[in-house]
This record gives structure tokens, sequence and C-alpha cells, in this order.
């Protein structure tokens, strides 16, 4: 196959998707089946087609026939198939915890959703058309609400209101910004956006940043527009919780990058001159210090274990977009390797700590009493999860915060300053993660028996321990890709090129 064929990756999941409702009516197990096996296919495929770019470079999948910017095409970058592999990982082993569930009247509904989510991710990542990321944005978003609401229960179903909500004012403020753009451009290929943009007044230049900013904080679980998290994480399934906190969150921080980065010109264009002079850059890493503050005291105060790892989650997002705002190679570097860090170790730790809260009345700190003695394999994967979290040294989040600190200090002025806080604040992950692996190891007063190993959860836990270690003792191939990936994002103009066959930027 050539990198032709990248529609597959989209196309495979949707028709999937059909066949399940078909399929499903004979035996409800082969859905699942072939969600496994189309996962397998996407995961191999994009980590093909990465060898591919990383050798040609950026190569554009012409659709139709019809040559950019008229005609929609697929843009395969370096940094977006590392993503698109990492995601398809993580859903493979959400998926692998779904089989592991007895068949139900929704195993084909489930089966479903989580084809569309992963054909939603595909199109994100890969789509070189503003407006069909926004479609799959809708999608992406749709199958998230529902996949919430799966346990119809009052916090599922409130959590799902909630996230229903946010997205819909997320995605009026994207079709406003499209709207904006297509008014005044006449396009709508992202690569002529990002060639153009300088085109608009500064006025309309600042509308669009606010307009993007407005869409995506909710995406990326930023304050104050991450308050649909408590109950959205608290109310779902497992298999759910691993999405949230690890795949949605990866391709959240992809559609930042392209629209602030590649279309907005961010931080090239970083200011806007209009009665007030507002800079781009102090916006977004403000934000994201106020939202670590603000997640880190939600984590501490919480007594729910979902919440807690939600907040947290919410913290290291705030933390990788604080990177993308220093936007430099090391920056993007240190982000690069934060967002492997969060979305290999909080899968790991939602896998694991449902186990271990394994027939818990209440799903708190206290059910986490106990646990090595009555569950010893998934405690061990809470705790390597837990201090790759924390930053442990030798671990992904030691790698990465120490990259984000050399970045940050490098860049001095008001960076400098604002990592120091982000990190005061984020040493509140010692407290309330070192609680929990504390519990694991006290003594239960009455003696409890191991819970039956559930292997599927194993395997699928294993799996991402087993990547996660190799990232993190090998620091030379993984520079290879973070530096790989960071540099693909830092050459905006060669991605232009690729897409418009461009002789002459301007």
């Amino acid at each position: 196959m050539s990198y032709n064929s990248a529609i597959l990756l989209i196309a495979a999941p949707l028709l999937m998707a059909f066949l399940s409702f078909i399929l499903g009516i004979f035996n409800k197990r082969i859905p699942a089946i072939l969600l496994v096996l189309t996962l397998s296919f996407n995961f191999y495929f994009s980590t093909y087609l990465l060898t591919l770019v990383s050798s040609k470079g950026v190569l554009v999948s012409v659709i139709s026939g019809f040559e950019p910017p008229f005609g929609i095409n697929l843009v395969l970058t370096y940094f977006s198939l590392l993503l698109l592999s990492l995601i398809y990982l993580i859903i493979l082993s959400a998926s692998v915890v779904f089989v592991s569930k007895k068949t139900d009247e929704n195993t084909v509904k489930v089966a479903t959703l989580l084809f569309l989510f992963t054909a939603a991710a595909s199109g994100l990542l890969l789509t070189g058309d503003i407006f069909n990321m926004f479609v799959f944005f809708e999608i992406f978003a749709v199958a998230n609400i529902s996949l919430i609401s799966l346990k119809k229960n009052k916090t599922s179903l409130k959590g799902s209101f909630k996230y229903l909500l946010l997205s819909s004012i997320g995605s009026a403020f994207l079709l406003f910004g499209i709207g904006m753009i297509y008014g005044t451009l006449g396009t709508l290929n992202i690569a002529e956006i990002g060639l153009r943009f300088y085109e608009l007044s500064p006025l309309t230049g600042a509308f669009i940043f606010i307009m993007f900013l407005g869409a995506i904080l909710s995406e990326t679980e930023t304050f104050p527009f991450n308050f649909w998290i408590t109950d959205s994480y608290k109310g779902a399934r497992n298999f759910v919780n691993i999405l949230l906190g690890s795949a949605s969150s990866v391709a959240a921080l992809y559609i930042f990058f392209r629209l602030f980065f590649t279309i907005i010109g961010y931080p090239i264009n970083n200011r806007y001159e209009f009665l007030i002079s507002m800079d781009a850059r102090l916006i977004i890493a403000l934000i994201s210090a106020i939202s670590v503050i603000v997640s880190e005291i939600g984590a501490l105060s919480s007594k729910s274990v979902k919440r807690i790892l939600a907040f947290s989650s919410a913290s290291q997002m705030g933390m990788i977009l604080f990177a993308f705002s220093i936007s430099d190679f090391n920056s993007f570097s240190a982000a690069l390797t934060l967002i492997f860090n969060l979305s290999l170790s909080k899968a790991i730790l939602f896998l694991s700590s449902h186990e271990i809260m394994k027939g818990a009345k209440e799903k708190n700190i206290e059910s986490f009493t106990g646990g090595l003695g009555r569950n010893p394999v998934f405690s061990a994967l809470f705790i390597f999860g837990s201090l790759s979290m924390v930053g442990f040294p030798l671990t992904l989040g030691f790698y990465g915060k120490i990259s984000l600190v050399a970045s940050a200090v490098s860049a001095s002025g008001y960076f400098s300053i604002l990592v120091f806080v982000i990190l005061l604040a984020s040493a509140a992950e010692l407290f309330y993660y070192f609680r929990l692996m504390h519990k694991l190891f006290v003594s239960e007063q009455n003696h409890t028996e191991k819970t039956k190993m559930n292997w599927f959860y194993a395997a699928s836990g294993s799996l991402l321990l087993a990547v996660m270690i190799i990232l993190a003792l090998m620091p030379k191939f993984t520079e290879r890709i973070v530096s790989s990936a960071a540099g693909d994002m830092m050459d905006k103009t060669t991605y232009i090129e690729r897409v418009l066959k461009a002789e002459d930027l301007k």
C-alpha cells in the first residue's frame, strides 16, 4: 500500500461501523472482534506511513483527483502520524478492555461508537481542510458524549450533558472562526490559510484568535472550561476513561497546534494591536498556569479516585499547553515527551485503579487500602504509572519536566517565572499520588482474598507499560523520535510548500 491509501485510516473504521450493525444481528461478539482487528490494522498502517514520511518528508494524499487548495486532501506529516499511532495504541488498549466484558445489548452500540471515535480521530489528524476538521470535530464530540453516557446513571448523564454543553459552545466558536476566514480569504485549505493569514486585518486576526481559543480550551480540559471533567470521568465506564484521559487529549492538542501554529502563524503573529496590546503567548501561558493551579487544588480536595485522576489529567494538559506557548524546538520536544507520558501513564492509571477498586462499594481513596495484597499486578502497574506522572527520575515524566524547565529558563522573561509557579503547583501530585500508593501497602483489618485476575486488563496494561519503559530506558531512541516530530512542527514552510506546491512563499 502507498501513502495514497491513507484514506483507509478513515474509511476502514467507518465501514466497520456500518458492518457491525449487520453482523451484530448474528453474533454480538463479532463487532468486538472486528474492532480489535481494525485498530490493529490502523496502528500497523499508520506506523508504516510514519516510516515513509520519515524518509520522504511531508506527503499529500489527493482525494478524487482535485489538487489542493480546491480539493479535499490528507496531509501526512511526521508529527501527525506519530500522534495518530499513539492514539491507535490507546484506543486498541481500551478496546481490549471493552472486549473483556460479557456481551450484552449494548455491545454492538459501543463497538459502533468506538469505530466512529477512531474514524473521527483519524480525520482530525490527517485532514488538510479546516471545514473537514470541523466535521470530524463534531463526530468526535458526539462519540465522546455517547460513550460517557453509557452507564445511564445520574452521574454519567450529568457528565455527558456538561460535555455536550461545552463542546457545543466550542463548536460554535470554531465555526465562527472558520466562517470569518472563508468570508475574507475565500479558502478552507489549511496550508493556503496559513500562507495568506497575514492578509487579514489586525482586528479580524484577533477575532479569529479568540474564536479558536474558545473552541479548543474545553477540549484541552483547560480552566475555566473544564468543569465537565468531574462528572464525565466519574460517571463513565473504565475504557471510556482511558479514551478521555489519553486519546481525546492527544487529538485536542493536535487541533490546538494546527489552529494556532499552522493557520494563525503563532507565535510569529503573536501581537494584535486593537485598543490594547494582546500578547498571544502570554495569554496562553497564563491560562495554562492558572489551569494547572486550579486542577491541582481540585485533585487535592477530591476523595474520588476517578476525579483525582481527571484533575491530574487537566493539570498535565495545562503543562503541555504552557510548553506550546514557549514555541521553540526545545519546548516542542518537551511537550511531545509530556504527551507520551500523559497518554501512556493515564491509560495505565485508569485501567489499574479500576481493578484495584473492584468490589468496593465506594470508589474512593479508602478503596485502595490493601490493594497490593488483593491485586499485586495492578497495584504494581498503578505505582509505575504514578511515578511517571510525578516525574520520578528515569521516567518519561522526569525527562519531559526537565526539558520544560530548561526551555522555559532559556526563553527567559515571564516564562521562567511561570514555569516555577507551575512546578510548585504540580508538586501537589506528589502528595495525592503517594497517598494512593501508601494505601496500597496498608494492611486491611479484615483479610480479603486476592481478586480474580482479568487477563485482558493485564495484557492491555502490560502493553502500555512496555512501551513506556522502552521510551524511558532508551532516551536516545526517544530523543530521535521527539526531535524529528519537533522539527516537523517548527517547519511550517515545508508543510505549505508540499501541500500547495508553492515556490514563492511571502
